[in-house]
């Protein structure tokens, strides 16, 4: 169990589609948490911007230099809807020694497909020589409402304690201007930042998880939910039967 304080970040344009949303949800969280365990205690990090990989490592430099030195950082994209109910589950789940990083269960939308839908569920594909790293492959199945191992997943839902950044930060050494977040050129790959903070992980054997009964939307043009997804699933057993 994620016993300690929990810090909330989140990065966004100026402007951004479901702000309201958003921000509705937030609300919700610290009202319940004050209400409640009093973990959060409307501690939150905000930085407006446009160049994401940049945001998110700002985050994480504000929150290991926060004062009240809170041991998770929930980062939370500013397109997420969710419940404090959420949040509590996935603090339930998390633990500082065996499961360190601690996703929810979050879609994403691939227009060049037609609007396909996947999860950010990924494992990695090893290079040509069964060594390394060659790219990221997307889960399609997986336990439902459980706690599950994956090799790398989005940051949209993302709670990490403090002891995965500062490792982090001390292998990359004081000057690296992104010592968390980055975007990697491989030979037949690109990484999101994402993909490289789970890589980064990898390396310094820290597991990541994501709680499949953390289900949580993503605001486009319509919600992404994992209905959606299921019924896209069966759709294409259909078209395939």
């Amino acid at each position: 169990m994620a016993f300690g304080s929990v810090c909330i970040g989140f990065c966004h344009p100026d402007v951004w589609l479901g702000a309201a949303l958003f921000n509705s949800c937030l609300r919700d969280t610290f009202r319940a948490d004050n209400h409640g365990a009093r973990r959060i205690q409307d501690r939150e990090i905000e930085v407006v911007g446009s160049q994401i990989d940049v945001l998110r490592n700002d985050i994480v430099e504000a929150f290991l230099a926060h004062p009240d030195r809170p041991h998770w950082l929930l980062m939370i994209d500013a397109d997420m809807v969710w419940t404090p109910q959420d949040v509590t589950r996935l603090l339930a789940a998390a633990d500082e020694k065996e499961r360190p990083v601690m996703g929810g269960l979050c879609f994403a939308e691939r227009r060049a497909s037609g609007g396909e839908l996947w999860p950010t569920l990924m494992v990695f594909e090893p290079g040509p020589d069964g060594r390394g790293v060659a790219g990221v492959k997307d889960m399609t199945d997986w336990p439902r409402g459980e706690v599950c191992k994956v090799d790398t997943t989005g940051a949209a839902f993302l709670l990490v304690h403090r002891s995965v950044y500062e490792r982090m930060r001390e292998r990359a050494g004081p000057h690296h201007p992104a010592p968390w977040f980055a975007i990697t050129y491989l030979p037949m790959a690109r990484l999101g930042e994402d993909t490289t903070f789970c890589l980064r992980c990898r390396g310094l054997g820290v597991p990541i998880h994501v709680h499949t009964g953390v289900s949580i939307g993503h605001v486009k043009q319509r919600v992404l939910t994992e209905a959606m997804f299921d019924e896209q699933q069966a759709a294409l057993l259909t078209l395939a039967g």
